[in-house]
């Protein structure tokens, strides 16, 4: 069975998520073993093997090819996080931002920054196929960019996270909603990384105030959603959209982001290190967790103002800053074009090719060493 879903995988790109649990249970149980044998799978693996039921159905119903190559995007959508929130927009200009709130057990921690990255490139994905939805569009082809290396694998490899990490929970959660929501809409699913400095406006909307210790000058006054808008336009319209907006999200995803949220603050609960003394010092703060040791939010705790009448910039207090540049633009578009162009016309594992005269046996002459003229192509798209 484990070997026909691995063949089935490579016209389900997003199944390949959920193969390897599988196979390891089932090698670790045959090793060194004959006859029959009971294997126990856990709620994780039952979990796999349902979303399994889905892709082969999906399949017999026909896959278009349009979601199995390679081809220019349709959708695009940039995302950042911190340990103290997450941003993002789309080319078209949707930009959202939520927090973390203070009493949240991963909030101002480093370690779990990979897992909000991925969250975050997540909602981008449901943005997308939201918006393609709304568009009409059959087989959008879905990029999603962001700077950690670790979310742009596990868009394809999550499969890789160790059942001892504590961001297993999260990231298979994530896993199944992107395999679920991209194969119900029939969408091609793409990642990529970019440098950080490029990924400034993303940045910028994944905090806010002083929490990080560096104060940015557009966001140092904690501003509501449309004041945040406004700034943006104002200092960064070189690199976004013109039709930039930072809007709160859908309820359906928002809800998404939140139960994320949770689990991972459950992982963070049960592995933290507790203090050993029995006294507390004066002025010591309590456990912010309830007794049951979940974190218990609600969708406004992660929320961003949308407005607020007194945010503005006093006469005399608006920071000097300097608007980019079309250089900072030229370098996003590299940031994104040049990679892309690089796997759009990289060479094929193995190039099939046609001989001259009779050939014998039944499979046509491949080589792995042919070279491709991309000179062509990449002068056709500058």
């Amino acid at each position: 069975m484990i070997g026909r879903l691995n063949h089935a995988s490579f016209l389900i790109p997003l199944s390949r998520h959920f193969l390897n649990e599988l196979r390891r249970k089932c090698e670790m149980t045959t090793n060194g073993h004959t006859g029959r044998q009971t294997v126990r799978l856990n709620e994780q693996e039952v979990a796999d093997l349902k979303l399994w039921l889905e892709f082969l159905d999906f399949a017999r119903e026909g896959i278009s090819i349009n979601i199995l190559t390679v081809r220019t995007p349709t959708r695009m959508a940039w995302s950042d996080s911190c340990p103290f929130g997450l941003g993002g927009y789309s080319l078209k200009g949707r930009a959202w931002r939520i927090r973390v709130p203070h009493d949240c057990p991963f909030y101002g921690e480093d370690t779990a920054n990979n897992v909000l990255e991925f969250l975050g490139m997540a909602i981008s994905i449901m943005l997308l196929l939201k918006e393609a939805a709304d568009d009409q569009e059959d087989h959008p082809c879905i990029l999603v960019l962001g700077d950690n290396t670790s979310a742009v694998s596990w868009i394809f490899r999550s499969g890789r996270v160790s059942r001892n990490s504590r961001y297993y929970p999260a990231v298979k959660l994530i896993a199944r909603t992107i395999a679920s929501r991209a194969l119900q809409a029939g969408a091609q699913i793409c990642s990529q990384h970019l440098a950080g400095v490029t990924n400034i406006v993303a940045d910028l909307l994944s905090f806010e105030g002083s929490c990080r210790g560096t104060t940015n000058q557009v966001t140092f006054d904690c501003p509501p959603d449309d004041v945040l808008t406004e700034r943006v336009h104002k200092f960064y319209s070189q690199v976004v959209p013109s039709g930039f907006q930072i809007l709160h999200l859908p309820d359906e995803i928002e809800s998404f982001a939140l139960s994320v949220m949770q689990l991972a603050a459950k992982s963070w609960n049960r592995k933290a290190k507790r203090p050993s003394k029995r006294e507390t010092d004066t002025g010591g703060d309590g456990n912010v967790s309830s007794t049951s040791g979940e974190w218990l939010a609600t969708p406004s705790s992660i929320r961003f103002p949308a407005q607020r009448k007194d945010c503005s910039w006093r006469e005399g207090t608006c920071p000097t800053i300097d608007p980019l540049t079309s250089t900072h633009r030229e370098k996003l578009l590299q940031s994104v074009r040049n990679p892309w162009y690089r796997r759009l016309f990289e060479t094929p594992l193995a190039v099939w090719h046609r001989r001259s005269g009779n050939v014998e046996g039944p499979a046509p002459s491949t080589s792995r060493t042919e070279s491709m003229k991309q000179d062509r192509y990449t002068q056709e798209f500058d």
